[in-house]
């Protein structure tokens, strides 16, 4: 009899349609529809409409007191008519304590993220308890949308959509409207959908939800209440927005060439030059929607959206960076080929395409896609896109490239778990690769248990299939009536993840992966507690296993780390952090090879180490408030290295933000490898031959003492939401010390540290330091004019400098910004120097 109502509740558990419905018994409304609403979105609630509609006001804590009513009333009404979803919420409050904050708009850190007051609502449209879209608004009125997937675990904060708002401020609180399009969200039969609201209380820190379950539940998406009884029909959409980017870049460059023993040639004039580069582009996306749960799409050189004021990357490792995508023709339906496997990474699509030891620029001639779903939890979804490599010169005989990627998922099971199927194919003037994936998510008992798992199979060019795969397992819970008091009420969580990718595994012409060639292990466990007491708030702890191994077995990491992150009732925060890093290997050393499956297998021995961190930082509600961390690492080689990280924010008023950085890092590398790190992505004109290629192929390393220094600063003022000007500025500085000798590697030292001795004249470090940016300073200032017009259309003027010196150490950054590149015959450093100028207007012809 046990068994047969086990079996029961399991079943029951698996087959349940609608997840954690005993928690939200109460969670649903059932808003009035309307043929004719007469409502104007002006933050005003005096329409006879919202006095007829019932209201939601029992809103609950997630923050600081996990499970409490809330501090402040909140009174939430709702009403729709064929087009639109009315929303009015009415947050009462002391007027002298509402926090408002002028920002652009979707711009969630500068104008949301503990700045300011504001309202969500978020709607699972297809009521299939994974997927939402989300609509913030600040007490300024500033909006801002995103879309969440796979139950909150997934968020595309740059999808984007036209709906509108309005606030006002009154002696009782203050008000926010909404009225959202049903043509701008996917659903089938619409007759019911999950909701969710929610409302941060700057004055207290307080951010407080509508329907909120137990703290021991994973899962956003599905703990959402519930509008019933909905009458909507389809709608039909037609979008065109085209761009026109119009600028110029001027380049001032001087470098040296290599002369036949790999060294930089002195003797001979460094190639100098000025030049000017002008790009005109103009680029367009048509979206038809023939119903709410398809699209058709199709893109002309597609837009990068909306300008963004960020810094250039700066990458002194041996992996590439991952950048996210921003272009509204992918972002569009991004997360829908996504998986745990990065094998389609949609900035591959007109991306750079690296030939003959040179990077070349790639346009997007055109680029297609369909994405759609079925009411009964069926995606499907494929795209396709022709690119051409951008030079006047015959490189190779086809100079297109050609992708196509085909996506497949069914809801199983219940609607939180899912099989998928991906196929992505890719074709340029030298390769040929078909790429094969199966992935799948089990999610079950209330979300506590899962398991999540991709393979994917990689024919590249014909030959032999390679294999990838990656498993997760996770379960988390609440510990309760245990004899260890401290554990009581702690949410439990666990995990442990495989992956494995053979040595020739390569999905990098559509796909992203940091390395192949490795096996990995990780396990972990986590404890966190509210703990509500007269000065801790809350706190979390985790320990981790990391263990990975080349293919040929090497031990490439071995760590353990523990963290402990407290915060307190005065919104302060402190994290520890440490990691014990056992003897291991290194593997991949140099920057420069493009083919990951080509990397020679030179293995270097790591010392077991040491690494401990620790960061504090003030209440983020203060008009001041800043981050301090201060890091310690040494060795079993005598090694050892100190860092400082400190950043301030300052708002002096609602409508400017100065965020300052400085960050400090020295160390001391008894085997310090030196990477040579051509500069071959810097643009030139086609009759001069930038291509610097270095004839030897040594392993140097080197006693270093090393200091790194960053020091940046980023201005916003906002003179409305709708006009807005940002500036960002960064000095840096390496400064790599080392005698005149080398360590040096060859195939009799492998698995050994560095041991011979390569000494070198003065003549052969003044190169090497340029080559390895032994010494190296930047200097980049970028400033960004927007002007938003009702969202119809969009003018920015950006304008930004670089400067980049590589052989050369300064004091000060007065003394940098005065040296130039025409400078006499004994200065031999590399000068690096581009100013830009740039227009861009995007503007919708039809909505």
């Amino acid at each position: 009899m046990i068994k047969y109502y086990l079996f029961i509740y399991l079943l029951h558990a698996l087959l349940i349609s609608e997840p954690f419905e005993h928690y939200k018994f109460d969670k649903f409304y059932k808003p009035i529809k309307y043929s004719d609403v007469s409502i104007s979105i002006d933050g005003i609630l005096n329409e006879k409409e919202w006095e007829k509609s019932s209201v939601i006001s029992e809103f609950i804590q997630a923050e600081p007191v996990y499970g409490q009513i809330s501090t402040q009333t909140t009174e939430v009404r709702l009403l729709y008519d064929e087009s639109y979803l009315y929303i009015a919420a009415y947050l009462f409050d002391n007027t002298g304590k509402i926090k408002t904050k002028s920002a652009s708009y979707d711009d969630w850190y500068e104008g949301f993220e503990k700045k300011a007051d504001y309202f969500i609502v978020e709607i699972d449209s297809e009521h299939n308890h994974k997927s939402s879209y989300g609509f913030a608004v600040n007490s300024s009125g500033v909006q801002c949308d995103y879309r969440l997937v796979d139950d909150g675990d997934g968020i595309n904060d740059d999808w984007n959509a036209v709906w509108y708002s309005n606030t006002s401020i009154n002696q009782n609180g203050w008000i926010v409207e909404y009225k959202i399009p049903w043509k701008i969200l996917k659903y089938h039969d619409g007759d019911s959908m999950g909701i969710n609201f929610s409302r941060f209380i700057h004055s207290k820190n307080e951010q407080v939800f509508w329907s909120l379950l137990p703290i021991e539940f994973t899962g956003m998406v599905s703990h959402y209440g519930h509008l019933n009884a909905l009458e909507i029909p389809q709608q039909k959409k037609i979008s065109i927005k085209p761009y026109i980017l119009n600028g110029v870049t001027d380049f001032d460059v001087k470098y040296y060439q290599y002369d036949n023993q790999g060294n930089l040639d002195f003797e001979q004039t460094p190639l100098e030059y000025n030049y000017r580069e002008k790009r005109n582009n103009f680029g367009i996306d048509f979206i038809y929607f023939p119903n709410n749960y398809s699209s058709l799409e199709y893109a002309f050189n597609p837009d990068f959206g909306q300008v963004e004021q960020d810094p250039s990357e700066i990458n002194l490792t041996g992996y590439e960076i991952y950048y996210d995508e921003k272009r509204p023709f992918f972002t569009n339906s991004k997360l829908m080929f996504d998986t745990p496997i990065n094998i389609f990474y949609s900035r591959r699509i007109g991306g750079n395409i690296f030939i003959n030891d040179y990077n070349y620029e790639t346009t997007i001639d055109y680029a297609f896609k369909y994405a759609g779903g079925s009411n009964n939890g069926f995606l499907y979804g494929f795209l396709i896109s022709e690119s051409s490599i951008n030079t006047i010169d015959n490189i190779v005989d086809n100079k297109n490239i050609k992708t196509a990627i085909t996506r497949l998922r069914k809801d199983i099971i219940n609607q939180s778990s899912y099989i998928g199927l991906i196929h992505t194919q890719y074709k340029d003037f030298r390769d040929f690769s078909n790429v094969f994936s199966v992935d799948g998510l089990i999610n079950i008992l209330d979300n506590k248990f899962k398991f999540d798992g991709q393979i994917v199979s990689v024919d590249l060019n014909s030959l032999n299939n390679e294999i990838g795969q990656s498993y997760e397992l996770s379960y988390t819970d609440k510990i309760l009536d245990t004899n260890l008091d401290f554990l009581n009420n702690n949410v439990f969580d666990s995990w442990i993840n495989y992956e494995k990718y053979s040595r020739m595994f390569d999905i990098m012409h559509v796909g992203y992966l940091v390395r192949n060639d490795f096996e990995r292990f990780h396990f972990g466990i986590a404890l966190s507690k509210q703990i509500v007491g007269e000065y801790i708030k809350n706190y979390s702890f985790n320990i981790q296993k990391i263990i990975s191994k080349n293919m040929i077995g090497d031990i490439i990491k071995n760590d353990i780390s523990f963290n402990l992150e407290t915060s307190y009732t005065n919104n302060m925060l402190f994290n520890l952090n440490y990691i014990k890093s056992l003897a291991h290997y290194d593997d991949w050393l140099k920057l420069d090879d493009y083919d990951k499956s080509e990397r020679d297998l030179v293995v270097v021995k790591k010392p077991e180490s040491d690494n401990i961190k620790m960061t504090f930082s003030t209440s983020p509600l203060n008009q001041v408030s800043f981050i301090y961390s201060l890091e310690y690492f040494s060795n079993t080689l005598n090694d050892y290295g100190k860092g400082y990280n400190f950043n301030m924010l300052y708002e002096p008023v609602d409508w400017i933000l100065i965020d300052f950085g400085y960050q400090l890092d020295s160390y001391y590398d008894k085997y310090h490898f030196l990477k040579i790190k051509p500069y071959t992505n810097i643009p030139a004109p086609e009759a001069i031959n930038m291509i610097r290629f270095n004839p030897v192929d040594d392993y140097y390393f080197s006693d270093s003492r090393i200091f790194e220094k960053e020091i940046s600063i980023a201005v916003s003022y906002y003179i409305s939401n709708d006009f807005s000007i940002k500036s960002y500025a960064r000095y840096f500085s390496y400064i790599n010390n080392y005698p005149n000798f080398y360590y040096y590697l060859n195939e009799d030292t492998n698995y050994q540290y560095p041991s011979l001795i390569h000494d070198i004249s003065i003549e052969e470090k003044e190169s090497d330091i340029i080559l390895y940016n032994s010494k190296f300073t930047s200097f980049e200032f970028n400033c960004v004019f927007e002007w938003e017009f009702n969202r119809d259309l969009n003018f920015y003027f950006i304008y930004s400098i670089f400067k980049g010196i590589s052989g050369k150490s300064f004091d000060n950054l007065n003394d940098f910004m005065q040296y130039f590149s025409n400078m006499n015959d004994s200065m031999k450093p590399e000068y690096y120097y581009d100013q830009s100028l740039f227009f861009k207007f995007d503007f919708i012809l039809k909505r």
